[in-house]
């Protein structure tokens, strides 16, 4: 399959103009996917339009307080998450649990709680959902027959949110993604169904988190545009060990731009991802990007990264390791990050800086 991605305004006027004056800039991108056998990765740079914008007042745990005049109880609660543009989790992003017109209770961990502070500026803004991103199957090929989820277009997702809020990633390495959508057409008009649910429950509210990527498999040309808002902040990104070994974490690309692997040094400074063997690479910690597009389904990465001293660019077979301390990441890529040093059972936080935001 091949996706094309080109971003319909002018970015590098958006950047000068429109970042003058404010952290955040509207933008257009088009999608054209061409059918064939292959997979493509679809990126979501664009955040929804900002419904709030506030300041804490105070914090305490995992509640902050602002004056949310015009909100009522709980209407921001569960499709909405709060965008730090100031503070000590610039580019940051917590799920809202609750809200009051005084306060809102956000998902976040107790270190991280720690860091906001009184003056802290935030953007409270709508989840991407399927229903949203690709209202009605947004022209991929629905799934029409008696029998349901044949024939027809699919969406892949490794990340999720559980049953008790919480933001998951399978565990372990090699793992399969978590869920695999089909916009199924009835008399209604249709919706998107999780494939294998017997039930064809609705999924179309299912939340698409910020920097997750879909796995995008049709067998008909479509094409889609996307707008929203894209800020000239730091990516802000999270990274989890589940259990007790290696854990791949999954992310697009932090950047709308091309990306210098060496804006990924923290990952290694904050002792996220270990420094590597140029000897036996594919033991240790590493990055796989795939490319936007491919011409077979599930597709090997297109370059491995890992660091030994600098960065390293190997094939999917590990072979011929060269240095690549000048490579870039493209926007639209989809990169697994498969770590083994963090503790079991634990997360960190690093901040990425593409840039357009230094």
């Amino acid at each position: 399959m091949r996706l094309v991605k080109k971003i319909i305004l002018p970015l590098a006027l958006l950047l000068q103009l429109s970042f003058a004056q404010t952290y955040y800039s509207p933008i257009c991108a088009a999608y054209n996917f061409s059918a064939s056998q292959g997979d493509a990765f679809l990126t979501v740079p664009a955040a929804r339009q900002i419904v709030f914008s506030g300041i804490v007042k105070s914090a305490e745990g995992g509640e902050i307080f602002a004056d949310l005049s015009g909100a009522s109880a709980d209407c921001f609660a569960k499709k909405h998450y709060v965008k730090f543009v100031s503070g000590g989790l610039k580019g940051a992003w917590f799920k809202i649990c609750a809200n009051s017109l005084l306060s809102l209770e956000l998902d976040i961990s107790e270190t991280d709680a720690a860091k906001i502070s009184a003056g802290d500026e935030f953007k409270i803004i709508p989840f991407w959902t399927l229903d949203t991103l690709l209202p009605e199957g947004a022209g991929l090929k629905k799934s029409e027959g008696e029998i349901s989820g044949t024939e027809c277009a699919y969406v892949f997702k490794f990340s999720y949110f559980d049953f008790g809020g919480e933001m998951r990633i399978p565990e372990g390495i090699n793992r399969a993604p978590s869920s695999v959508f089909y916009f199924r057409k009835d008399a209604g008009g249709g919706r998107w169904v999780l494939k294998g649910d017997p039930s064809l429950a609705d999924c179309g509210g299912e939340i698409l988190e910020p920097d997750c990527f879909l796995i995008v498999r049709t067998p008909e040309n479509f094409e889609m545009v996307l707008c929203g808002e894209v800020f000239k902040l730091p990516k802000s990104l999270v990274f989890k060990n589940l259990g007790e070994a290696a854990q791949d974490n999954f992310y697009a690309a932090p950047t709308l731009t091309a990306l210098p692997i060496t804006a990924l040094n923290p990952l290694i400074e904050n002792s996220i991802m270990a420094e590597n063997s140029l000897q036996n690479p594919e033991a240790g910690d590493f990055v796989m990007a795939f490319a936007k597009s491919n011409s077979a389904e599930n597709p090997k990465p297109e370059k491995i990264y890992f660091y030994s001293g600098t960065w390293y660019r190997t094939d999917a077979e590990f072979k011929n390791p060269a240095p690549a301390g000048g490579d870039v990441l493209e926007a639209g890529e989809a990169l697994v990050f498969r770590l083994s040093a963090l503790s079991p059972h634990s997360q960190k936080r690093a901040e990425i800086v593409p840039e357009y935001a230094k």
